[in-house]
């Protein structure tokens, strides 16, 4: 039987570019990594019809979305247009699995404000990984 648990446990921690132990905690509501491998097309008179495809360039897109903190400002962690840091995005509290970005490139520290909705003042980081990257591995659940 699967052994499902909540992603409320999830946590992020971002440094210094390179680093593999970034230790600043950036506390989000959402994140999301997507892998990527877009293919080489290697279909030939000898594949029967079929396609064949061969992998290429391995890349991860992240989105992290959390509320502006007043005594905490993103951009003073190095999070800006053009820069790289490190990420480590837990799945499940700080013990377990997660994925470790070296090289996370910002494309975007977007931030949203709208004062007639009552809602928090808030940010989107998007970037992507540049370099090598891990996935995550072992238990998530203890």
């Amino acid at each position: 039987m699967a052994t499902f648990y909540s992603s409320k446990n999830g946590k992020v921690r971002v440094g210094t570019a390179g680093s593999s132990s970034p230790s600043t905690t950036v506390t989000v509501k959402r994140w999301d990594v997507t892998p990527r491998n877009s293919p080489a097309n290697t279909t030939n008179s000898e594949s029967a019809g079929y396609e064949e495809s061969y992998p290429t360039i391995s890349g991860l897109d992240v989105s992290i979305e959390l509320d502006d903190d007043g005594t905490g400002n993103i951009f003073d962690l190095g999070i800006k247009a053009g820069q790289y840091i490190s990420v480590k995005l837990y799945l499940n509290g700080t013990s377990g699995p997660f994925w470790l970005i070296p090289y996370l490139y910002i494309e975007s520290p977007n931030q949203q404000a709208d004062p007639n909705s009552g809602a928090m003042m808030a940010d989107r980081i998007t970037g992507r990984s540049s370099g090598a990257f891990s996935y995550p591995t072992g238990n998530a659940v203890s």
